[in-house]
């Protein structure tokens, strides 16, 4: 039988969501069911409980998206890796050339003073003040070779890899854009899904996502917005206002 590049959700309304494997991937429940299971028993549809089939195709969707990002970004990562590399061996051959140059050109330049020392000392009265023993010249002569014979030490770049973790991946890959059109309810279903098949990545994007939605909403448009029915009575709501009449003072403050 051939191989498969795709796995069949089947969500609790009976819809059935294709999602390639490799998106697949991205759920800790679909990835182990794939590497525990023999192949052939991926072919049938797995059945998802915790979703229906719109859930399962906005699911499916970001699965598909955030793993092609992801794809080309590791791509670009190695082509940039691959550019830093060919950078540090070309500055490295610059500096071993220019390395080479320096002491090539040090020593034409001690040839040429051994050359002016020999001559002046050949001139030179041998008087007390002025005249080298040849045991004290040959010890001159074999500690400068010491120095100038001993490498140039050539500092070298230091190159720093950006780290792969979680962070990084959700910083770079995962938007909000898809999100956008879903209403609270969608967004919801959604949360329960990802969670469920352990996509933790999506569970945080669509959090977060959520989070900002209700940032400087009022009481009552966050009771309308999570669905969430005022249980209070108005004398009991009122008694609550005066309790904390310090958060919504504080509200206030933060407006300005």
């Amino acid at each position: 039988m051939a191989t498969s590049t795709t796995l069949i959700l089947l969500g609790n309304d009976g819809i059935r969501v294709n999602i390639s494997r490799e998106a697949a991937k991205m759920s800790g429940v679909l990835r182990d069911m794939m590497e525990d299971l023999p192949e052939e028993q991926t072919y049938v549809p797995v059945p998802i409980d915790a979703a229906d089939g719109e859930t399962l195709e906005t699911i499916a969707r970001w699965c598909e998206d955030t793993t092609l990002k992801m794809k080309n970004g590791k791509q670009l990562e190695e082509e940039r890796l691959k550019k830093e590399e060919e950078e540090r061996a070309e500055e490295e051959k610059r500096a071993k050339e220019e390395e080479e140059k320096w002491k090539a050109e040090g020593e034409a330049e001690d040839e040429e003073e051994d050359e002016e020392e020999d001559e002046a000392e050949s001139e030179a009265s041998h008087d007390d003040y002025g005249a080298w023993t040849a045991e004290e010249q040959n010890h001159i002569n074999e500690s400068y070779e010491e120095v100038v014979s001993e490498e140039i030490e050539v500092p070298k770049q230091i190159f720093f890899d950006h780290d792969d973790d979680d962070d990084d991946a959700y910083g770079a890959f995962c938007s909000w854009e898809m999100f956008h059109p879903l209403d609270p309810d969608s967004l919801f279903k959604a949360i329960v899904g990802a969670n469920f098949l352990d996509i933790s990545l999506l569970v945080r994007s669509l959090s977060e996502y959520i989070a900002y939605q209700v940032t400087n909403m009022s009481t009552e448009e966050m009771r309308d917005y999570f669905g969430i029915e005022n249980d209070f009575t108005p004398e009991e709501e009122e008694e609550l206002r005066k309790e904390h009449a310090w958060a919504e003072k504080h509200e206030e403050d933060d407006d300005y």
